[in-house]
């Protein structure tokens, strides 16, 4: 009985512990304190560098705009599935406890939603959860951020520093600076083809 009562129990142990999501974010910089939102989140910034990149990363022109609401955050990109190549667009909105304004010294919460053509040609939606954390910037050039990402559809969450700039093709020297002081190496940020 003792043993029947043992098995169950660690099955259950088991069943519980593969039901937790694998926890891939972990920001381990600080935030950058009273963070000006509508300076910052206003305009297009582009991903230039990620750090540790997937050979499928690839540069993204984010559009934000601050609004009565929040902030919007559209953009768009392609992924290729059996050698097709597909398009989207993702549209976002922040999301806080209602009637209280952003806190300009947390992680700045998106609910976003990426719209596609399926291989029916209908309209295919997929949402997820971006999480934002602006680490430095000096708000016309560069910006150092880390961003995670979690699919509604999936478990895990996947996060990565990335270095943003203003233009396409912007100086990342300031940025260089900062990545030292935090202890990162500029060698493992891969640049994107803006």
């Amino acid at each position: 009985m003792k043993t029947f009562i043992t098995v169950i129990f660690f099955g259950i142990l088991t069943y519980t512990d593969a039901k937790k999501p694998v926890e891939t974010c972990k920001n381990t910089l600080p935030i950058k304190q009273g963070l000006n939102i509508p300076s910052f989140f206003n305009g297009a910034w582009f991903t230039t560098h990620m750090m540790e990149a997937s050979s499928t990363a690839t540069c993204r022109a984010y559009q934000f705009e601050v609004t009565q609401r929040g902030i919007a955050l559209t953009y768009e990109g392609q992924f290729t599935v059996s050698g097709n190549t597909k398009e989207y667009t993702v549209t976002c909105s922040s999301k806080t406890e209602a009637g209280k304004p952003l806190n300009p010294s947390a992680p700045i919460l998106f609910k976003c939603v990426q719209q596609y053509r399926t291989v029916y040609h209908t309209q295919g939606n997929e949402f997820f959860d971006l999480y934002m954390v602006v680490i430095e910037t000096d708000y016309q050039n560069y910006a150092f951020v880390y961003r995670c990402m979690k699919y509604d559809a999936e478990k895990d969450s996947n996060g990565m520093y990335m270095i943003l700039q203003r233009t396409k093709t912007g100086d990342v020297s300031k940025a260089k600076d900062i990545l030292k002081k935090s202890g990162l190496d500029f060698g493992k940020f891969r640049q994107m083809k803006c």
